[in-house]
């Protein structure tokens, strides 16, 4: 599960570095949140 979403996040990132970095700080922000 982590795993395929780390290639999901990892497509995108390379097709959009700057939208797809963006995405992945928010991602890890709503995680972090959610294990707190």
């Amino acid at each position: 599960m982590i795993f395929t979403i780390y290639n999901l996040f990892t497509n995108v990132i390379r097709k959009l570095p700057v939208v797809g970095l963006f995405t992945f700080v928010m991602f890890t922000k709503v995680i972090t949140e959610l294990h707190c």
